[in-house]
């Protein structure tokens, strides 16, 4: 509650009196012409100067009138997203992706982080002493994702994927468990301040002009929250708590109802399974799901916390999806590098 108020007090000061304005200014226009059609053109009816003169008038305005119109809708979005990006850097934590749990008896942390995946195992079991570690280890390795609507595992491996997702999610200690439940502080932040967005833009009266405004916003909304996610490390329960947060930020870009959100949008949720998989399936998610330029899955793959002591068959991950040496043999498909088009880098024109 706390946050929804924060985000509609901040709408209703910086947002909320200038869509007033663009919303009065359009009416306005728009009764202008109906007088200019009504009136001053029967007027002017005998004189094809006289129209001529009342015709480039009246469409100099329009222009004005449009171009003004766009400047303030601009200066809003800008506005709002830089507050956006303020809630990100101030309240995220790098706890949030990378928690420390000790487990009484164990001494082990939750990140399991000294592991070995055998390519031969697809469960990735760890070769790790501790059966904490073990049980971490295999999370994951089988957490892969847990949402059908991301496409990240294949049809072949989608049913055994689900199944492990039980013993994922037993391997979680209770303070793990609830350290799940619930999204960070800046996610809940900054998805509040997408829905009050949302129907605060409902104020917009020209449609048009409406999506136009809120898919600027929210495409430049996704390409922000891809440099978010690189400036941190995640760890296996770290990244799980990203997949959540991940998934209100996306609930509440849908909740705009725009189908030109949806690629963006789609695209953020794919990338963010790089750091969910299994190792070993790490290739058929950047060639064939992503079909990810080598260079550009580079980013985000240096994310995980294991990308330095995982190893696969001997190797580790650095090694093997080192793009000057290793990546093409790793890459076995033969999909040529397609490259990746960018968003603007997370912040508007």
């Amino acid at each position: 509650m706390e946050a929804e108020d924060r985000a509609y007090r901040f709408l209703d000061r910086h947002v909320a009196p200038v869509l007033t304005t663009v919303t009065q200014t359009a009416l306005g226009v728009s009764y202008i012409q109906i007088h200019f059609n009504q009136v001053v053109m029967p007027l002017v009816s005998f004189s094809e100067a006289d129209r001529k003169v009342c015709r480039t008038s009246i469409l100099s305005l329009i222009q004005w009138t449009t171009e003004a119109i766009e400047k303030s809708l601009n200066g809003v979005a800008n506005g709002f997203i830089i507050q956006c990006e303020k809630a990100l850097m101030h309240e995220q934590k790098r706890s949030d992706f990378r928690p420390r749990f000790v487990h009484v008896g164990t001494g082990v942390g939750s990140n399991g982080s000294n592991t070995t995946t055998n390519n031969n195992n697809s469960v990735g079991n760890s070769n790790n002493n501790s059966n904490k570690g073990n049980k971490n280890v295999n999370a994951k390795n089988t957490v892969n994702n847990n949402s059908n609507s991301n496409n990240v595992t294949t049809d072949a491996t989608a049913a055994a994927a689900a199944a492990a997702n039980a013993e994922a999610l037993a391997a979680l200690s209770e303070a793990e468990a609830k350290f799940l439940e619930k999204n960070t502080q800046a996610c809940i932040i900054v998805v509040e301040m997408l829905r009050a967005m949302g129907h605060k833009a409902k104020q917009i009266t020209s449609e048009s002009n409406r999506a136009s405004f809120l898919v600027d916003i929210g495409t430049t909304m996704c390409a922000t929250l891809t440099n978010h996610m690189q400036q941190f490390t995640f760890s296996q329960l770290g990244a799980m708590r990203w997949k959540g947060d991940l998934s209100a930020y996306t609930a509440a870009l849908r909740g705009w109802g725009l189908s030109q959100l949806q690629g963006p949008v789609e695209r953020l949720s794919d990338i963010s399974g790089l750091l969910l998989v299994a190792p070993e399936q790490l290739p058929s998610l950047i060639n064939s799901t992503l079909r990810m330029a080598p260079r550009e899955a580079m980013k985000f793959v240096k994310l995980r916390e294991d990308f330095s002591t995982t190893k696969i068959d001997g190797k580790s991950l650095q090694e093997i999806l080192n793009i000057d040496s290793g990546f093409d043999s790793f890459m076995s498909m033969g999909i040529p590098d397609t490259g990746v088009t960018q968003g603007n880098g997370g912040r508007r024109r």
